[in-house]
Formats: C-alpha cells, structure tokens, sequence
C-alpha cells in the first residue's frame, strides 16, 4: 500500500483521507450529544424548532444517503452482489432523504397532507431497504443452529403479535379508506423489516465484516421497531406533538447509526486494500 502511495504522488490524498475518517466519528459523537441536549432543554420556540427539527432529519439522511454512496461504489456498486446490496440501501436512504425533503417543504408551507408524496417516498424507501436486508441475509454463509432459529422464529412471531394487537388492529376500528391503508403499509413493513434484520443481527456475532451489518440492524430496529412504530401508534391516538417529542429523537438517532455503519464500512474497505 505504502509502494502504491509513493509512486502514485497520492500520499497527501491517502493521509487526508485518514484524517477525515478519524474525525468522522468525533464529529458523530459530538452531534448525538448535542441533540440530546436539544430535546432535553428544549431551547427554542416551537415553531422554529419544527423547523429546525425536519431539517435536521433532512440533513442527517441526506448524510446516511452520502455515506452509503461512498460505500456501494467502493464496493463495485451492481458490479458485484456486497456491492448491489449496498447500492440498494443508498436508494433506500436517498428515497428517505426526498422524503424527508418534502416533508420539511410541507413544514415551511405549514401545511400537513395525509398521505402525500413524502409517504410514498418512504415507502419506496422501505421496500429497497428490504430488498437489501433479506439478500444479504440469503448471503450469509454460516450455518445456523437449531436453537437460533427456534429463538429468532418466536422473536419475529412475538414482534408480529404485538405489532398486530397494539398497532395494526386499532385500524379496523373504522372505514378502511387510503389514509388507513397508507397508515396500515408502516408497521407491515417494519414486521418485514424487522425479520430479516433479527436473522441478520444473530448470524453476525463477531468479527470486523460483522461490525458495519451489526450497526446497520441496531438502526433499522431503532427507526421501525421503536421510532417508526411508536409514531404510527402515537399519530393514531392523537398524542403525537412535535417539536421536541422523543419519537422524532429516536428517528434522529437512528440516522446517526445509519452513518456510523457507513464509516465502518468505509473503513472495512480500506482495510481489505492494504491486505
């Protein structure tokens, strides 16, 4: 690596490089701590705060859509399957990032349609996710013990139920019209994301390849297990009250995770380039 450096007159690049990426995470920390501290002191008036708050959440997943695009052309983009995966994944987080876009034109606008074309976005956003996470899944070579598929059959069969009895059922309460279907499309596809993630976080126990994956799974099961689904259950009962209501938080949250995966997947990269 050294030798490739020198006679590429690339080492002021390499060591830039270097020192961005021991600077990312100082950077990442420093950003949890300080919306943490946001929602906890609540600093501002409401109004300006909601719309601090949606442009935090478009400059966070506009972040997560940068990383994961770095990520999936080190990897050879669809050239190769890690890489189509990781591809897959940035057009997930770029349809989230439009998504979250949009909302914040509503926002500026102080208008709030239900559904509109944030949703479908997020919704598109999902279904990409999903097709990443259930083929890296198939991938995984290591061989799977009874014992962990019996716990990860009753996890992903309790997740349902509940799902299903606090967020689902209250649905059919009333006429089911495209509010409700849009409503109901959600906390389905948390359940499926939920699944395939489940499998993935028990299969990836250890080693450096299993770190970025592990970071990834914590993410999407803060985003639907807690934030999407507590959102969903919150909206249907009316309690849902931004600025400063912890679901937003969480979702925040679960963007700074989704970057943190990207620099670990960067640096998996660079890793295998110097072996």
């Amino acid at each position: 690596m050294l030798l490739e450096i020198i006679t590429n007159g690339g080492s002021s690049t390499y060591w830039s490089e270097r020192k961005i990426s021991d600077i990312l995470p100082l950077i990442l920390i420093t950003v949890t701590i300080l919306i943490t501290l946001w929602y906890l002191i609540r600093p501002i008036d409401e109004a300006t705060a909601n719309i601090m708050e949606t442009a935090y959440a478009v400059l966070l997943s506009g972040g997560t859509f940068i990383g994961f695009s770095v990520v999936s052309r080190q990897f050879g983009l669809l050239k190769t399957k890690q890489g189509r995966i990781l591809t897959a994944l940035a057009v997930g987080f770029l349809l989230w990032c439009l998504a979250e876009t949009a909302w914040f034109v509503f926002v500026l606008e102080d208008i709030d349609p239900y559904p509109s074309i944030a949703d479908g976005l997020w919704i598109a956003g999902y279904l990409m996710m999903l097709s990443a996470i259930i083929t890296n899944a198939i991938m995984i070579p290591t061989k799977s013990s009874r014992s962990m598929i019996l716990l990860w059959i009753s996890l992903s069969v309790l997740y349902t139920l509940i799902v299903v009895t606090f967020v689902i059922n209250p649905f059919f309460t009333g006429p089911v019209d495209l509010e409700v279907l849009v409503s109901l499309a959600y906390p389905l596809l948390d359940i499926a994301i939920f699944i395939p993630t489940i499998f993935i976080l028990m299969k990836f126990k250890s080693g450096t390849v299993s770190r970025p994956w592990l970071l990834l799974g914590i993410g999407l099961i803060i985003i639907s297990t807690i934030g999407d689904l507590l959102f969903t259950y919150k909206v249907a009962n009316d309690t849902y009250s931004p600025p400063y209501d912890p679901v937003d938080f969480v979702l925040l949250i679960a963007y700074l995770v989704f970057i943190g995966s990207s620099l670990l997947f960067i640096r998996l990269y660079r890793k295998a380039g110097q072996t």
